[in-house]
């Protein structure tokens, strides 16, 4: 039978083909045909898009789980416990940071849940781990812009970074507006 997969994404909803200009959702789809799913054939795509807002998520999410998909292809962390906290039956693949940071499982070996992926982050200590790297390629840098959507500034990345910023003695400039 058919399949269907949502694909909730920030950008817009032209970009989210096989044709599109985001890389990472034209591999998705390269990555679907090389697997056998052919869109209109065998698969059934219905894409979301948030135009890179954060504050309309949870009624993204609603609408998603009430079109009542075989699976979520999601990215960014947010969006992805946004998604887990609306449902916990529609598996969820997500492109996250770090998830257990981000209360999306309890472990990384033995994911719990409906929540599975990939995940760009390898952990909090590694946010302190890049301020120290660019204060030893800037040794005079005082002040550090982090450029982020509020949820990380406010979230566990954030607060580990301005933790390593203290201890280092170098300004982080946010949170964004």
């Amino acid at each position: 039978g058919v399949q269907t997969c949502a694909l909730p994404i920030s950008s817009p909803i032209t970009d989210l083909t096989i044709d599109g200009s985001n890389p990472p959702v034209r591999s998705f789809f390269e990555e679907l045909v090389k697997l056998g799913y052919i869109e209109g054939q065998n698969v059934e795509i219905v894409r979301f898009s948030a135009n890179g807002r954060t504050d309309h998520l949870r009624e993204i999410a609603v609408e998603i789980v009430r079109s009542g998909p075989d699976v979520i292809v999601a990215n960014t962390s947010q969006f992805v416990r946004t998604l887990k906290e609306t449902t916990s039956t529609i598996p969820i693949v997500g492109i996250t940071a770090d998830p257990i940071a981000y209360g999306l499982t309890t472990s990384l070996s033995r994911p719990d849940g409906n929540v599975t992926g990939v995940s760009v982050d390898a952990g909090l200590e590694l946010w302190g781990k890049r301020l120290s790297i660019l204060r030893e390629l800037l040794p005079s840098a005082s002040r550090v812009g982090f450029v982020t959507i509020r949820d990380s500034w406010e979230g566990p990345q954030g607060q580990n970074l301005s933790r390593a910023a203290r201890d280092l003695g170098i300004t982080v400039l946010g949170p964004p507006l």
